[in-house]
């Protein structure tokens, strides 16, 4: 809080005076820490608070951190500037200003329990903003008992625009803003008590359900738990046990399936062997996957030839053929796609076992004189003869 590159605290308090806590020192000996309490108010407030939830954020751009509250319904949300006028373990001065007043119908005032507070540039135009998950008291009257979240659109220092709330119907316990399908803007995920999850994709904000289960919700975090390229939502829930009273303990994630979070299959190379002029089946799919557990297609069984043999597509796997009496190595690469369109190429390597074919004898025609012996000089009848693998050849008499 005062720029000293140490960590300090902040603290909501019920009841009494919101207060920072300053790291002045630590001792490892005793494992104790040194902290310099400063209340959090302006120089001229006396006022106790009923803060429920809080954030802190640079809210004027001036390199200091300052403190956004939600507060009970008897009390005032406030933004708490941090001037930066610090000194040692002093804060300095807070200038504070209120930014949630709800004129409500009928001329009544009607004012919203903060139980979330979220800083994000919701509108990128490089300043915080304020998003609020709110709930009305239980002595609001019937027209204004409508749970919101309500974003506020920092114009400059002090000074807010309300947007259009929009309405949950049931307690927002737990609330993230993060761009979960890497649109480019903010999302809104919001977890309630008794009641189902759900998300609003920007720019419509229409409401999704996360799950069809009414949790008890009253945590929620987002990560890449898996490292597949998306997102996944973990809820924290509550165990109800008592009578008459509801909500699914269960801990539990979900991952948010889409084109943009989509993360490209995998083909990992195969390794066959056959043997000279025969044919092998590869089901070259065996051994690759997709991260996000999509299903894998074979589409292309030549994506780059083989030099010498042919391949063709079963959809399950790849028939290899060789050449007529060719034994050695060989190559082929193949392409795969996932059911949201990402592709991937596989290697495969095949190994050719030499066959000995029998040789090729080429019949012969000879003429001599009567009563004259016939001479047949080297090569002989063998010199029209063949042998594919060019072994040496050796006339036998049958």
């Amino acid at each position: 809080m005062n720029k000293d590159g140490y960590t300090d605290l902040v603290f909501g308090n019920f009841g009494q005076m919101n207060k920072v806590y300053i790291f002045e020192s630590y001792n490892p000996t005793t494992h104790s820490f040194t902290w310099a309490s400063n209340n959090l108010t302006n120089s001229s407030s006396t006022d106790t608070f009923s803060t429920l939830s809080l954030a802190v954020g640079d809210m004027d751009g001036n390199g200091y951190l300052d403190v956004v509250t939600g507060e009970s319904s008897d009390r005032d949300n406030v933004v708490y500037y941090n001037d930066g006028n610090s000194s040692g373990s002093w804060l300095g001065t807070w200038d504070s200003c209120i930014y949630t007043k709800y004129p409500w119908s009928k001329g009544i005032y009607y004012p919203f329990e903060t139980l979330e507070v979220v800083l994000k540039d919701f509108d990128g135009d490089n300043d915080l903003d304020i998003i609020l998950g709110e709930e009305p008291p239980s002595t609001a009257p019937g027209d204004a008992k409508q749970q919101r979240i309500s974003i506020y659109y920092t114009t400059s220092k002090c000074s807010w625009t309300l947007t259009n709330p929009i309405n949950t119907y049931h307690k927002p316990s737990a609330l993230l803003v993060e761009d979960i399908d890497n649109s480019g803007g903010y999302d809104l995920i919001i977890g309630h008590e008794e009641h189902k999850n759900v998300y609003h994709l920007e720019p419509s904000y229409q409401k999704e359900d996360v799950d069809n289960k009414d949790f008890v919700t009253e945590s929620l975090a987002l990560a890449d738990i898996n490292d597949d390229g998306c997102l996944e939502f973990l809820v924290g829930n509550l165990i109800y046990t008592g009578p008459g009273q509801t909500g699914d303990g269960e801990n539990v994630y979900y991952s948010l399936k889409s084109s943009t979070c989509n993360a490209p299959p995998f083909a990992n190379p195969d390794y066959v062997t056959t043997t000279e002029d025969t044919c092998v089946n590869i089901a070259v799919l065996s051994n690759d996957g997709d991260p996000n557990g999509d299903t894998i297609t074979l589409i292309d069984a030549n994506f780059s030839n083989p030099s010498h043999g042919t391949t063709v597509n079963f959809g399950t796997y790849i028939r290899y053929c060789p050449e007529d009496n060719y034994c050695g190595t060989d190559t082929f690469t193949y392409q795969i796609r996932d059911s949201l369109g990402l592709t991937a190429v596989g290697t495969v390597s095949v190994t050719i076992t030499c066959v000995n074919d029998p040789p090729t004898a080429v019949n012969d025609s000879y003429s001599t004189a009567e009563d004259t012996p016939l001479t047949i000089v080297a090569p002989g009848v063998l010199g029209n003869d063949t042998d594919p693998e060019g072994n040496p050849l050796t006339a036998i008499k049958v």
